[in-house]
């Protein structure tokens, strides 16, 4: 009995490690039984969307192809049954587009036209005032030179009238005092030299004030012709060209200062030429030479003067031809001419008569 109980003691043992040496194998086994059944779920049900998904979009294609299948029907229907009234409709609504459109195409180049006349009625009314402006200031320029020139003659032969009073008396004095004759026909020599020194400084100054202004003149000219051309070409008017009367102009200038600077040039020739200290007789000489160079170019400024006056009265008359003709602006711009005549006439007689109060000092 004794060694039945333990045998059937060790036995026991035995199952009993036997069984806690299974268990951590068998826990093993059941959690990857699991954890494949965990994946094949996944798997089935990944698989069953999927299908889900397919059945789904090819209901939504076949619903799509039904609706598009229905229009397409229902537009043959319409066409068949009603094809004329819409092409009629369509006609219609397309006539009134191109009418609306042409409308608005309209109105546009009316605009258009208004804009455009009006800048050229402002253009025409700024060429027009441009170009009275520019006539004014050419007569007034005209008015000085021709001023100046009367000056300057007057004070020419004034001063020729005093060195002939002065060589005279010099002369008497001489005679009556031969032993001053010749400090008094020194000074005289000399005062005839400065007056003749400062007239030719003079000459040169007008002649070279009166270069500036037509050159001055002459870029006014072309600007105001430019533009009045090109306002005709594009208002189609003919055109003029009075370019020929200003280069004449211009010539006859050119010429008159030339004439002039030669003229000039030949007194200083004369007045150095002169020995005015040898004796009494080449003093007397040379003051009656003085006094002939002296009232020449007197002659050569009125002659030179009238010219002017001719060639300003002529361009005058050819710009009035050629402006525009306005019985009242007419009217208004002689008086304004008239007046700032007699302005200018008064401040010559009062230049003229300060200057000689200054020389009878």
């Amino acid at each position: 009995m004794s060694g039945n109980s333990s045998e059937r003691r060790d036995t026991r043992i035995r199952d009993q490690q036997q069984q806690q040496q299974q268990q951590p194998a068998a826990a093993a086994a059941a959690a990857a039984e699991f954890a494949l059944l965990q994946r094949n779920y996944e798997r089935l049900k990944d698989l069953l969307e999927a299908d889900a998904a397919a059945a789904a979009h090819s209901s939504h294609c076949r619903w799509q192809q039904q609706q598009r299948q229905q229009q397409q029907q229902q537009q043959q229907q319409q066409y068949r049954y009603h094809g004329t009234a819409y092409r009629e409709q369509w006609w219609y609504q397309e006539q009134q587009h191109q009418r609306w459109r042409w409308r608005q195409w309209e109105q546009q180049q009316q605009q258009q036209q208004q804009h455009w006349r009006h800048q050229q009625a402002n253009n025409w009314r700024r060429w027009e005032e441009e170009y009275w402006r520019q006539q004014q200031q050419r007569q007034q320029q005209q008015q000085q030179q021709q001023q100046q020139r009367q000056g300057l003659g007057i004070s020419f032969a004034s001063a020729a009238r005093g060195l002939g009073i002065a060589f005279g008396l010099s002369v008497a004095f001489g005679l009556t005092a031969p032993s001053r004759s010749k400090r008094s026909s020194s000074s005289s020599s000399s005062s005839s030299r400065d007056a003749l020194q400062q007239q030719l400084l003079l000459q040169r100054e007008l002649q070279q004030q009166e270069l500036q202004q037509q050159q001055r003149m002459r870029k006014q000219r072309m600007l105001s012709e430019s533009r009045r051309q090109q306002l005709q070409r594009h208002m189609k008017l003919p055109v003029d060209d009075p370019l020929n009367s200003a280069a004449r102009s211009s010539s006859s200038s050119k010429s008159r200062s030339s004439s002039s600077s030669s003229s000039s040039s030949k007194h200083l020739h004369h007045g150095d030429a002169g020995d005015l200290g040898s004796s009494l007789a080449a003093e007397v000489a040379a003051a009656a030479v003085a006094a002939e160079l002296l009232e020449d170019p007197c002659c050569s400024a009125a002659g030179s003067s009238n010219s002017s006056s001719s060639n300003s009265s002529s361009s005058s008359s050819s710009s009035n031809y050629n402006a525009p003709r306005d019985p009242r602006a007419w009217r208004d711009q002689l008086q304004q001419q008239q007046q700032q005549q007699q302005q200018q006439q008064q401040q010559q007689l009062r230049r003229l008569s300060t200057s000689r109060s200054s020389r009878a000092r």
